[in-house]
């Protein structure tokens, strides 16, 4: 009999073939050396002879980083790390020159293997967070060659939420919020905004072509005015750091002047009432150094320098 051991050569699959299926997809390979006679046989590299009890074949463990870590542009991927889990034994992967993640390790055959790999990322300050990880994928190595897929699909990335705010520690990468402070607004969460009409814009000719325009995080959301008043509220879509954007602009005719406007930085209140003091009137369409509301109160053309 003999004593069989197996040194899986591991290496990672870059984009299907035929036609383009599964794309994303990683592989690894279990390459069993296994000796059938009692005399020395080739097994691994060129040259390379195992006695009868095998020597283990030079092999490897690489992965390429999932896709959505490589596209955030806040992060730095030499900041990248990686780890894999193999029979709840941990593997540090070393990252090389191509970019891939890699490890050697060393399993038996005919033993029960569970692979799973996980990335972090080491901030600036030193703080370590999670990204994403592949669950454990359970089989058997068997007297043959074992492929384990690790796909793009299977990663979870949305579990891992260091400050406990809603939003996942990519998610807050992708959005330029802080992964370490409970300041980002969950997906599904609702912010309204609400304010009266500046008195100073009162005395336009005609209130009836004043309108509102609300951007919550980029997206025009409909503006409710009563009176005096103007009311907006809208959910947010992502996580975000939910900047909101209001333009007073009034109607001409073939064009649309912008009168005022106020930005509300990143916050975490729900609810948001803009005061007069809050918007700025210094909007100049024809660059001339006098305001588009002062030219409107004064009967002069916004769009002719004076």
């Amino acid at each position: 009999m003999f004593s069989v051991a197996l040194k899986p050569l591991i290496h990672y699959l870059s984009s299907a073939a035929n036609n383009g299926a599964n794309y994303g997809t990683r592989a690894v390979w279990l390459a069993l050396c296994v000796p059938v006679i009692s005399s020395l046989v080739a097994c691994g590299g060129e040259g390379e002879a195992n006695s009868s009890t095998a020597d283990l074949i030079a092999g490897e463990l690489s992965l390429n980083m999932p896709s959505r870590i490589r596209n955030i542009n806040a992060i730095n991927p030499n900041a990248v790390s990686a780890v894999a889990t193999i029979n709840n034994q941990r593997f540090p992967l070393t990252r090389g020159n191509d970019g891939r993640f890699q490890t050697s390790i060393t399993v038996n055959t005919n033993t029960d293997i569970s692979v799973g790999v996980s990335f972090s990322e080491t901030l600036p300050g030193g703080a370590n967070i999670e990204l994403a990880s592949h669950p454990a994928i359970e089989s058997n190595t068997g007297n043959d060659n074992l492929t384990i897929q690790f796909l793009e699909s299977n990663y979870e990335t949305d579990n891992f939420d260091v400050d406990g705010d809603g939003c996942s520690n990519i998610t807050e990468r992708e959005v330029d919020t802080n992964p370490l402070v409970n300041d980002a607004i969950p997906a599904n969460f609702v912010r309204s905004i609400s304010f009266n009409i500046p008195a100073g814009i009162s005395s336009l000719p005609d209130q009836n072509l004043l309108e509102a325009r609300v951007q919550i995080v980029g997206i025009g959301r409909a503006a409710i005015r009563i009176d005096n008043s103007i009311q907006s509220s809208g959910a947010l879509t992502q996580c975000s750091n939910s900047e909101i954007l209001v333009l007073l602009r009034y109607g001409l005719p073939n064009n649309i002047l912008t009168i005022a406007s106020a930005i509300v930085p990143h916050g975490t209140s729900a609810n948001v009432v803009l005061s007069e003091s809050d918007f700025d009137f210094n909007e100049d369409a024809d660059g001339d150094g006098i305001t588009n509301l002062t030219e409107l109160q004064s009967g002069s053309n916004p769009f002719v320098q004076n």
